[in-house]
Order: C-alpha cells, then structure tokens, then sequence
C-alpha cells in the first residue's frame, strides 16, 4: 500500500470529530469502531487489516484508546442488513465498511452515525452520497475511478499482447458503472479485438463464468472493479494461469 493510500484511509477513518482529537491523549473510554465485513473471519481481510495497521500508526492502538467491534457475513451478503442493525444497536462512535453492500447495510441501519468506505466505485449512483463534492449525510470515504480506468487496462493489455483477438471483461450485472465500464474498454479495445462479458455476482457464480471464458476460448481477462474479485484474486488467477491467458486489473495480485 503506498503512502497516499494510507494516509486516506487514515484520514478517513478518523472522521469529523474524532479526527481532531489527539490519539495519545488520555480518553475516559476508547473510541469504538465497528467493523462489518462481508468476508470469512478467517479469509484475507483486505481493507480491514490495512485500516487497522494504518490506524495504529496513527496512534490509534486496539485495546488502548480503540476498540474494534468486528462483524462478518463469512461470505454472505444477505446476513448483511441484520449484521448491520446489531452492530449499530451496540452504538459504535463509527462504522468502517470496504465495500458497496456493506456500506449500503450500514446506511439502511442508521443515519447518524458516522460511515466510513474505504473502496467505492460510484457513491453516487447508488444513493450513499449526494455528490462527490458535497456528500452530506452519515457516510464518506474514499472513491476509486475503476470504471474509467478500464480503457487504459484494455490498452496496456493490447500494448503487451499486440495479437490478441479475443477478451473478456469480468463484471458484475446489474450496475451503471459496470455497463460504463464495459463500453469504455470495448471502445479502447478497437474493431479488431472481440470483446466478451463474463457474469458474475458473487463469489459461488465464478465457476460458471470460468466454464464460460473457457468454452468461448479467450485470448485474455479483463477485471472490472468489482470487491469480491480481488478478493477471490487466488481463483481468478489459478483459472488463467491454467488457461495460460493474462490478466489485467485494477490493482497487483499480492496488493493488500
């Protein structure tokens, strides 16, 4: 992660008040940050041991001025809304959330304590903010431009394989910015690549979308910015490692 990032999520993460207070000073009680989590509790964690090393650089030390109270789905999104209303009934100072359906979740369960995203696409498209420039309300964070970085991945990938014929754009259905993102990179892609979309909503759906790039014998993956991709990056990687395609993302493999 570099240093830019980091010092986002921090920023964020300390929020309107909190953030002007002194983290080494003494507190009658810790700040407690709830954390809701569509992932396994014992998976990779990626957004949420980065915001919580990042925060201890900050000062911001678990069991001293902070106290974490971590909520996951273990992979399942619908337990999501519940999750959510039991962690607000338990009145953290501020919630953290990585991706939309949990920051979503959160919303629906309160609107006046603070959320914070750390990897969102669009806030605006899906009503959580008002505006980039003015979000109002409860929740802020940090915006990632995925969908209009599609055509230069497309470019960079032609760029290394100028012969390439046939790709596929992995996306989730469903969504504007995916449907953006998917005419961007066909339109970078040119009259003479064929591009094909590959549909998958959740991480049980991958296999099926790896049958169908492989009966459609594609030449190379393109990620769109979807959560539960880079999460499940091992899968997608083993599946073209064994196809022997390359990949291109929004972000390295191994990035936290």
């Amino acid at each position: 992660m570099n240093t830019r990032r980091k010092f986002l999520i921090g920023l964020a993460a300390l929020y309107a008040n909190l953030a002007r207070e002194q983290p080494a000073k003494p507190r009658a009680k810790p700040v407690r940050v709830g954390i809701l989590s569509s992932v396994g509790s014992a998976g990779p964690q990626m957004g949420v041991k980065p915001f919580v090393a990042t925060m201890g650089e900050l000062g911001w030390v678990e069991g001293r001025n902070i106290i974490y109270d971590r909520v996951y789905a273990e992979g399942d999104e619908k337990r999501l809304p519940a999750l959510a209303a039991e962690l607000v009934a338990r009145r953290p100072d501020l919630i953290y959330v990585v991706t939309t359906p949990e920051t979503l979740a959160a919303l629906a369960a309160t609107r006046t304590i603070p959320i914070v995203f750390s990897s969102m696409n669009d806030p605006v498209e899906f009503g959580i903010v008002k505006s980039l420039a003015r979000p109002g309300g409860n929740v802020t964070g940090v915006v990632i431009l995925g969908p209009e970085t599609g055509s230069k991945r497309m470019q960079l990938l032609k760029e290394a394989v100028p012969k390439i014929g046939r790709v596929s754009v992995l996306m989730k259905p469903g969504s504007a910015s995916q449907t953006r993102e998917l005419k961007l990179t066909e339109q970078a892609a040119g009259a003479g690549v064929k591009v094909i979309p590959a549909m998958a909503n959740a991480p049980e759906e991958l296999d099926a979308a790896f049958a169908f790039l492989a009966k459609n014998r594609v030449q190379a993956l393109v990620l769109a910015q979807v959560g539960f991709f880079t999460q499940e990056r091992k899968r997608i990687l083993g599946f073209a490692a064994k196809q022997r395609i390359p990949v291109a993302a929004q972000r390295p493999p191994t990035g936290r």
